[in-house]
């Protein structure tokens, strides 16, 4: 099995603030990019990667990624679709799973991956998730409209997987139609291409967003 990983860093994290995108931000030392980068090079299959960076900020990226193996970077797009898109078309053809992951997840783990390879392997598409813990309610105009069943809801994370004939169809179908979502899985579901296996993530691979949640990223790395 080989895979090519598609590293998601274009955005530039306006709800972080901040002169840089939030994925050259130190994590505990460590640009938030190179961090998020390193478990991947450890896994055998993962052949080749490439980043999508913020345009503005390519040379930074590629300087603070310089000398790490099988690697390009390439200038992202407006939204993360469209930065998979670009990043996909600069993969080569020569891989049989296409991985996916937000650079704004920095202590994604090995062991992740590996799961969510192993299962798109067999099923042809998987997704990191977990299940919803908290009541959840629909609100519509600042009243409830309905308490929906926490049993069968789950929020997603990256990595997520995908057989490369399958995620090529999935983003060239919503370019021809106009079709937009916020993860690929969503595009692989959109069109019917193939059950979305789903494999329970972990806390710890939290996401990025706002200053305090790199405060906790720290936390886990020195303390947990």
């Amino acid at each position: 099995m080989k895979a090519g990983l598609l590293l998601l860093a274009a955005g530039e994290g306006e709800r972080f603030g901040g002169a840089l995108p939030k994925v050259l931000m130190p994590v505990a030392g460590t640009p938030m990019v190179n961090r998020s980068l390193a478990p991947f090079l450890g896994i055998p299959a993962v052949i080749e990667i490439v980043v999508a960076a913020p345009p503005r900020f390519l040379e930074q990226v590629r300087s603070s990624l310089e000398g790490v193996p099988r690697t390009k970077i390439v200038a992202g797009g407006q939204t993360r679709q469209q930065s998979a898109q670009l990043a996909l078309n600069a993969l080569s053809s020569d891989i049989d799973l296409v991985l996916t992951h937000d650079a704004a997840r920095p202590l994604v783990s090995r062991e992740l991956i590996e799961r969510v390879l192993a299962a798109a392997n067999i099923h042809g598409a998987a997704i990191a998730a977990l299940p919803v813990v908290d009541t959840v309610k629909r609100v519509r105009e600042g009243c409830v409209e309905a308490t929906l069943r926490r049993e069968v809801l789950w929020t997603v994370q990256t990595p997520q997987a995908f057989r490369l004939a399958l995620f090529q169809k999935a983003h060239l179908r919503a370019a021809d139609e106009g079709v937009l979502a916020t993860d690929d899985a969503a595009l692989v579901e959109h069109f019917g291409l193939s059950d979305v296996a789903v494999v329970e993530g972990s806390p710890r691979n939290m996401k990025i967003t706002h200053p305090g949640d790199l405060a906790l990223a720290e936390f886990y790395l020195t303390y947990l």
